[in-house]
């Protein structure tokens, strides 16, 4: 069976609709209810315990334990992403390498600046730039 809204063809979830549209109107419902965070002066509409979404985080990350929980997956995900940013790293020089070498050689050939983008397949600006360091080391 599929979403009964018109036009959508996601799996029933609850209540005839997908989950996107059942959270959509749980929403709405509940902000046109009038229902608001238990916690005193927030105007937020609760989603979670009758909490905003704001104050479950917090209560969430009072507890001890989902407190760890959050920092270690955090520092999963920060390791995770030093050892993607430093591999691009690694690529990039490696490319950058071998367009130098690639430089040289057309360089070498006598060929002018904007044939060297063409056959690279690279922006005339970035070919002089290369250009320019290959002749000079010193940039």
């Amino acid at each position: 069976m599929h979403c009964t809204v018109e036009g959508c063809t996601l799996k029933i979830t609850a209540r005839g609709l997908c989950s996107r549209h059942y959270q959509h109107k749980r929403k709405a419902d509940l902000i046109a209810s009038g229902i608001r965070c238990s916690v005193e002066g927030c105007e937020n509409s609760p989603l979670f315990r009758g909490l905003c979404q704001h104050h479950y985080t917090l209560e969430r990350l009072n507890d001890p334990v989902n407190r760890e929980k959050a920092r270690q997956s955090n520092a999963k995900q920060n390791a995770k992403a030093a050892k993607i940013r430093a591999t691009k790293r690694v690529e990039f020089r490696s490319t950058f390498t071998a367009s130098k070498s690639e430089i040289r050689r057309h360089l070498s050939h006598g060929r002018s600046v904007s044939d060297i983008a063409v056959r690279m397949g690279i922006l005339v600006s970035v070919a002089d730039r290369m250009v320019k360091e290959c002749s000079n080391p010193s940039l």
